[in-house]
């Protein structure tokens, strides 16, 4: 029986920032949400970019980092 081992993670944060801090004038919701989570940002993937392109270019930073 083989096994498999996870030995390095990876991740490639996408380029759009939907920031909490944009939209807190529009909405006092978000100040609670804020409070509550403590996440004041998100990202999210550009128009045409699919979850496998991320997987990709977080993959690519591991086998540079670990050649």
């Amino acid at each position: 029986m083989s096994t498999s081992i996870i030995s390095h993670l990876e991740f490639y944060i996408p380029k759009k920032d939907y920031s909490n801090n944009k939209i807190l004038n529009k909405n006092d919701r978000i100040k609670k949400i804020i409070k509550k989570t403590g996440i004041n940002k998100k990202f999210a993937a550009v128009e045409n970019e699919l979850a496998t392109d991320l997987a990709i270019k977080a993959a690519k930073k591991i086998f540079k980092k670990n050649k």
